[in-house]
């Protein structure tokens, strides 16, 4: 074989492997990498369940179950409502989807129930989120902050 011949295949085989690895990481590492912006969220509060938490993690003693057919979920009436669903799709493990708070001395990024939107909004602000229609047909009229890059 030629010495060209044998750069091209090596070359060939160096892109392919390299296409293979990273599919490989961008669909596997949902599984096992805590993505950054949820971190992010789960560093500035001071919710006791941090988002992707397993439901295995979670203590039940004061909290009323609510199965649904694809999440569980769990009110209690001194802090809220918090949703373990599969993560990142329906068929894995059920982890903490979703947090309701509806108790004061619960934060995120400072923010409490009862702050004014001005300060809601100036604050979200700052750590790179914007207020936006929500894209959900069923929440059409409701409103959500996304983060902006």
């Amino acid at each position: 074989m030629s010495k060209i011949k044998k750069s091209k295949i090596k070359t060939r085989t160096i892109i392919i492997t390299g296409v293979i690895l990273f599919l490989f990481i961008r669909i596997v590492s949902h599984f096992f990498i805590t993505p950054r912006e949820i971190q992010e969220l789960n560093i500035n509060t001071n919710f006791p369940y941090k988002l992707i938490s397993p439901l295995e993690e979670f203590d039940k003693e004061g909290w009323e179950e609510h199965p649904d057919y694809n999440e569980i979920y769990y009110e209690n009436p001194q802090v809220g409502c918090i949703v373990f669903m599969g993560y990142p799709d329906l068929i894995n493990s059920r982890k903490v989807t979703y947090i309701y708070i509806n108790n004061p001395k619960f934060f995120l990024f400072g923010i409490r129930v009862g702050d004014s939107m001005t300060i809601v909004d100036s604050i979200m602000k700052e750590n790179g989120y914007r207020r936006k229609k929500a894209d959900d047909d069923y929440e059409s009229s409701q409103k959500v902050y996304a983060r902006w890059k």
